[in-house]
C-alpha cells in the first residue's frame, strides 16, 4: 500500500524507522548499496519518494522507494521492524494506513459491497478508491470461502 506524505513528514518518519527498526537494506535497482544514515536522508531529500508498508514472517517493513527514473536505478531503503509493536510506533505517530491480510467473512462481504458502489457509483458522489492490493487479498480470500463453501475453519491456499 502507498502512503503519499509530505517531504519534511517523510524525513520524520525516516527518522524514527531508522531508530527503531531491527534490520534496513539500502538498494539500487538489484544492488544492495554501502549508505549510511546521511547519504539515506541525503537522496530522500533530493528526490520524489513513496512509502510502502509489507508484511514480514516476523513484523512489519517499512520501504521508501523512489519514483522517478529508470526502474533498475531507483534507490529502495527498507526498514524491517522485528515486532509489530515496534512498526505500531510510526503507525501511531504518524497516523500510517497498514495493509490487511487477513479478513473474516464479514469484512469480505463489507469490502466488496464497497468496491461495488465505488465501481457503480450511479450516484456522482465521491468515493475513495479502494486499494487495489487490499481488493486482490479480499478476492483472494472470497474465493478461499467459496471453495469451502462457508466453512471458515478449513484452511485451503488459493
Amino acid at each position: 500500500m502507498q502512503i503519499i506524505k509530505d517531504k519534511g513528514e517523510y524525513l520524520k518518519i525516516f527518522n524514527t524507522a531508522n531508530k527503531y527498526c531491527s534490520e534496513k537494506k539500502f538498494k539500487q535497482g538489484d544492488n544492495t548499496l554501502p549508505m549510511n544514515y546521511y547519504q539515506c536522508l541525503d537522496r530522500l531529500s533530493n528526490s520524489t519518494f513513496v512509502m510502502m508498508w509489507w508484511k514480514t514472517p516476523k513484523g512489519y517493513g517499512l520501504s521508501f522507494q523512489e519514483v522517478v527514473g529508470d526502474i533498475s536505478e531507483r534507490y529502495v531503503i527498507d526498514f524491517e521492524f522485528s515486532s509489530d509493536e515496534m512498526a505500531s510506533l510510526l503507525i501511531k505517530d504518524y497516523d500510517l494506513p497498514v495493509l490487511q491480510y487477513s479478513f473474516n467473512k464479514e469484512e469480505v462481504i463489507e469490502y466488496l459491497r464497497y468496491y461495488q458502489k465505488w465501481r457503480r457509483n450511479s450516484h456522482g458522489e465521491y468515493l475513495a478508491p479502494p486499494d487495489s492490493t487490499t481488493l486482490g487479498l479480499i478476492i483472494d480470500e472470497a474465493i478461499r470461502l467459496l471453495m469451502l463453501g462457508g466453512n471458515e475453519e478449513d484452511n485451503i491456499m488459493v
